[in-house]
């Protein structure tokens, strides 16, 4: 449109996971991984949920974990949905562009997944190999992905 104004929508964190990342397959095989991060600015606790797809989700779903603290660059995304019961609901999320792990990987934890195994998921859902996983008891507050 003629006589728009330029802008901005860029998101800089930097904070600890504080849920255990998950993920889920999309229709068209991409991958969607996805965490809580707090941060704390002048004495004030803010709770993000951030998303990562494609090979950034993989990445995030091997080598991250909770109480991990993180640096996140993205986008902010605020979407509206309807739940079974008809009640609307606003969800702010991050869709994160790049990540930096502040802290390595606990040596005492197993990995959360072979990411290039015949064990993966994604991997297995991707090369058509296995369905994609049933999401029946997946919270509710995620619908509108």
């Amino acid at each position: 449109m003629a006589g728009e104004m330029a802008s901005v929508n860029k998101v800089i964190l930097m904070g600890t996971v504080t849920t255990v990342p998950d993920f889920r397959v999309l229709e068209n095989g991409t991958m969607m991984v996805n965490f809580q991060l707090e941060t704390v600015s002048a004495g004030e606790t803010e709770k993000h949920h951030v998303i990562f797809f494609g090979h950034l989700g993989e990445i995030v779903l091997q080598y991250v974990h909770q109480d991990m603290p993180v640096y996140i660059e993205g986008r902010i995304r605020n979407r509206q949905y309807e739940d079974r019961n008809g009640n609307r609901h606003r969800v702010t999320t991050i869709v994160a562009r790049k990540m930096q792990m502040l802290a390595r990987k606990k040596t005492d934890e197993p990995p959360v997944s072979d990411l290039f195994g015949n064990v993966n998921l994604y991997k297995r859902v991707r090369d058509g190999e296995d369905a994609l996983p049933d999401l029946a008891d997946f919270d509710e507050g995620y619908e509108w992905w």
